[in-house]
């Protein structure tokens, strides 16, 4: 037994794991991607925001990715043109870093989810535009944070 109480084997595995903890919790290698229920530039600051400007200011890299088009609006809808005209300007900003701290995207996808097509289409868009902006922003093994 050590001082601890504990076994040898049990001991130094203890200290293991406390020395693995340490080094998962540098600032350099600590991640966030967060998939957001609202667009960061029409619709912030909520709450949430903060938490990410202050996680990174610690050090954490976040990639803060906006919602996904959930279909278009009916033309007849007051808002139609605006919310298409929005969209498209956020789509063009597509990845960013903002004064905050960190990225954020919008990810590029076809707005017709009753197409088995175009649901193909855009999981390979969203796979692919997302790990390019993981690869660009320096983000590996991120924790996930899902948001609406």
């Amino acid at each position: 037994m050590d001082a601890g109480g504990l076994p040898p084997a049990a001991s130094h595995g203890s200290r293991a794991l406390t020395r693995i903890n340490a080094n998962l919790m540098k600032p350099a290698e600590r991640s966030i991607v967060c998939f957001a229920g609202e667009d960061w530039w029409y619709h912030h600051p909520h709450e949430k925001t903060h938490i990410f400007k202050r996680l990174a200011k610690r050090g954490y890299r976040i990639l803060f990715i906006n919602s996904l088009t959930l279909g278009l609006p009916s033309v007849s809808h007051p808002d139609f043109f605006l919310k298409i005209r929005r969209k498209l300007k956020s789509y063009l900003r597509w990845l960013r870093p903002v004064p905050e701290g960190f990225h954020v995207m919008t990810p590029i996808a076809l707005p017709w989810f009753d197409s088995r097509a175009a649901e193909v289409i855009n999981r390979g868009l969203l796979l692919a535009q997302i790990r390019l902006a993981m690869i660009t922003c320096g983000i590996r093994d991120p924790i996930l944070w899902v948001h609406m």
